[in-house]
């Protein structure tokens, strides 16, 4: 594995993700990654991850996801969805949605739906989705992830 990092506390990414985030902190990475950071103070990533990354503090993302976030709290999402948010405390989504909202709290989608929001703070996403976030904090990866983040 490579790290060049900056502060990227506690960062967990899963298999075939991508994350663009910023302030990563906690970064825990395996085999055959590769790290571009800037201070990155515990980092442990997964098998073929790829992690550049400014503090995105406590993200949990799923497989084959796609991260490009700005604080992003707490958000959870599900199989093949997209999220394109701000501010939206709470969020549920399903199945093949996409998600690029304004200040949604305690939001709940179903298949095949589209949702473009704010504020979305506690995200948590799964399979095959995209998210360009801002502000991420707490972020966790899992296998054959990407992570290209700025702050």
């Amino acid at each position: 594995t490579t790290v060049a990092a900056t502060p990227s506390p506690t960062v967990e990414i899963a298999l075939d993700t991508t994350v663009a985030a910023t302030p990563s902190p906690t970064v825990e990475i395996a085999l055959d990654t590769t790290v571009a950071a800037t201070p990155s103070p515990t980092v442990e990533i997964a098998l073929n991850t790829t992690v550049a990354a400014t503090p995105s503090p406590t993200v949990e993302l799923a497989l084959n996801t796609t991260v490009a976030a700005t604080p992003s709290p707490t958000v959870e999402l599900a199989l093949n969805t997209t999220v394109a948010a701000t501010p939206s405390p709470t969020v549920e989504i399903a199945l093949n949605t996409t998600v690029a909202a304004t200040p949604s709290p305690t939001v709940e989608i179903a298949l095949n739906t589209t949702v473009a929001a704010t504020p979305s703070p506690t995200v948590e996403i799964a399979l095959n989705t995209t998210v360009a976030a801002t502000p991420s904090p707490t972020v966790e990866i899992a296998l054959n992830t990407t992570v290209a983040a700025t702050p």
